[in-house]
């Protein structure tokens, strides 16, 4: 508003010229705040946030807004990666998406017990295990745990070559664990998969080994 009208003119005749497109990275350069929200997604395998990050994108594509996402693996601290974000892209805003302020609790244990006892009730006698780790402090012990006592009731040893520990929760640590098992001539006839991704991975390795994935 204060650029005199035949300077706009001007300006605006050499832009059509010379198809002139804005370098928003330079604009950013000036600007104390940019137009970016940061979007930080813990987990960088996990398939069940594609729609959300869609959802997310969207949204703030309609208000005018650009995103900036960054992925992280299961176990990176999201908050210091968060941090560097708005430090270089001076955020307008931030979005955490991942599972360290989840709100809904779960008996992990309990419900991890009552899956491997199903499993024994359905015929199976030797069910193996795919957990993160056995000694995490955090869910995977947990799911162990229940895996553990359940065995323990139902009579059954528990095998150290029937836990498969991916290290993290992601599809292809856990496709690379239930390979490794596999390849090592693990028996079982049942596998219990602490996390649905977890389960996805070991069901790819399943199937790639010819073994039956029941319905």
């Amino acid at each position: 508003p204060d650029v005199r009208d035949e300077n706009s003119r001007r300006v605006r005749a050499i832009i059509e010229s010379s198809n002139y497109i804005p370098n928003n990275s330079a604009r950013d350069l000036v600007r104390t705040k940019s137009d970016a929200i940061g979007l930080v997604v813990r987990g960088r395998s996990n398939p069940f946030y594609t729609d959300i990050i869609r959802a997310i994108e969207q949204g703030i594509t309609e208000r005018g807004y650009t995103m900036v996402m960054q992925q992280i693996g299961t176990s990176d601290d999201e908050v210091k990666r968060a941090a560097v974000m708005e430090r270089e892209k001076r955020l307008r805003g931030l979005i955490l998406l991942g599972e360290m302020y989840s709100s809904v609790s779960i008996e992990d244990e309990e419900a991890a017990y009552r899956a491997v006892m199903e499993l024994y009730r359905r015929g199976h006698r030797r069910i193996a295990a795919l957990v993160s780790r056995p000694d995490d402090r955090s869910i995977s012990q947990l799911r162990y745990q229940g895996y553990a006592r359940a065995l323990a009731d139902c009579g059954l040893p528990l095998e150290e070559g029937l836990v498969l520990c991916a290290g993290s929760y992601d599809i292809r640590d856990a496709y690379d664990a239930a390979r490794r098992a596999l390849n090592a001539g693990a028996d079982f006839t049942a596998l219990f998969a602490i996390a649905d991704n977890m389960a996805i991975g070991a069901m790819r390795a399943l199937h790639e080994t010819g073994r039956r994935i029941p319905e």
